[in-house]
């Protein structure tokens, strides 16, 4: 997949701690929400990001999610562990 003109959406430019405590939920659910309406990739640096809800987007833009690997982590903190990003 080539990426033509893609603005990065950095989800600790949102206000993501990263530090494995603080709840990132908000931060990410912004990052997510500016990348499906305009487009372009979701990056996730090196961190461990806490999210204590589900994640359910709709968009018709594509986007990418990146990270760095096994150190770009996402922690789910509640029962129900659900991303869900569908096409319009």
């Amino acid at each position: 997949m080539q990426l033509i003109d893609s603005k990065i959406y950095n989800i600790e430019n949102y206000g993501a701690v990263g530090d494995g405590s603080t709840d990132d939920t908000n931060a990410v659910v912004k990052a997510i929400s500016d990348c499906i309406i305009n487009g372009g990739v979701l990056y996730i640096p090196t961190g461990r990001f806490v999210i204590r809800s589900s994640l359910i987007f709709q968009t018709n833009s594509p986007f990418t999610i990146r990270g760095d690997g096994m150190s770009s982590v996402l922690l789910w903190e509640f029962n129900d562990h659900l991303i869900m990003i569908s096409s319009g």
